[in-house]
């Protein structure tokens, strides 16, 4: 799961689009 995460916060760096995550891992992405 923490790859994923990873992913998705690079993807959402890279694009600048918000990923359809559950709130929770949207919120650490958005604090990290």
């Amino acid at each position: 799961h923490f790859r994923i995460i990873e992913s998705a916060k690079l993807a959402f760096d890279k694009n600048g689009i918000e990923i359809p995550f559950p709130q929770r891992v949207v919120h650490q992405i958005k604090s990290t």
